[in-house]
């Protein structure tokens, strides 16, 4: 029998307890680049890949964009949906699918697509990010446009203690640090929950990219790439930049 990934159980098991109520810094500015690089909406259909509780899907969706936000965890679906029952007013709440975007999801029917906040690299196997990469182009109109935003392996191994972090919620406190093996490009992330009551860990990992190798998988699957970012909401990209925000479009 094949093992689980890793992924399949954290997000239901171990999520909650680490993640909820964390204070997420970057959404205004997320959301800045991918209006002044998709354009205006105007009832456009865009894919949220790998879009957990809906983070960037809601404000997509109030921009005026026609959303589906695709996820393999039936927590992060259950979210969402419940968040967007709360909505009694303004434009529709996005539409969620629980899948496995290693197997298509659709073919032909979204305007753009996103994937952010290193949510690509969860299968530490390399074939199995790219059919995800092939999943998302196949679902992209002729034309549409790819955002894919994910931490750069380049400027963790000159920058080892950078991913340092830690929240208060209430009278809890959360840590969180992560490490890259320079020979796997793996990044290990230990999240440590310290109460009164109680300390817990769990640990998660992410095949991490250079820039190099994420150019080659977009055009692996047939993306032609026409933009680049080091990091929001504009920094030009360089090799040892933070992140690695590519964009790319479908050919027609």
């Amino acid at each position: 029998m094949k093992e689980k990934e890793w992924w399949q159980d954290y997000f239901e098991d171990s999520y909650l307890p680490f993640h909820r109520d964390r204070p997420y810094r970057d959404t205004q500015e997320e959301m800045e680049l991918v209006q002044n690089v998709l354009g205006a909406p105007k009832g456009r259909s865009l894919l949220d890949a790998c879009c957990g509780h809906g983070r960037h899907a809601f404000p997509l969706s109030d921009m005026g964009w026609r959303v589906t936000g695709v996820d393999q965890s039936q927590l992060m679906i259950q979210m969402a949906r419940t968040e967007g029952l709360k909505k009694e007013e303004g434009p529709p709440s996005p539409q969620w699918v629980r899948a496995d975007l290693r197997d298509p999801v659709a073919r032909n029917c979204f305007d753009a697509a996103i994937c952010l906040f290193t949510s690509f690299g969860y299968c530490l196997n390399d074939s199995d990010n790219q059919r995800i990469l092939d999943s998302i182009h196949l679902a992209l109109k002729p034309g549409g446009q790819f955002i894919l935003d994910v931490a750069n392996r380049d400027f963790l191994i000159q920058h080892p203690f950078a991913i340092r972090n830690w929240w208060q919620r209430d009278d809890e406190y959360i840590l969180e640090e992560t490490k890259l093996s320079p020979v796997t490009s793996i990044a290990t992330t230990r999240n440590v929950l310290v109460s009164k009551e109680e300390v817990r860990e769990s640990e998660y990992q992410i095949r991490l990219y250079s820039l190099h190798e994420i150019v080659r998988m977009m055009v692996e699957v047939g993306f032609e790439i026409t933009g680049a970012y080091g990091n929001f909401p504009d920094q030009p990209i360089s090799i040892t930049s933070p992140r690695l925000i590519m964009v790319g479009i479908k050919g027609s």
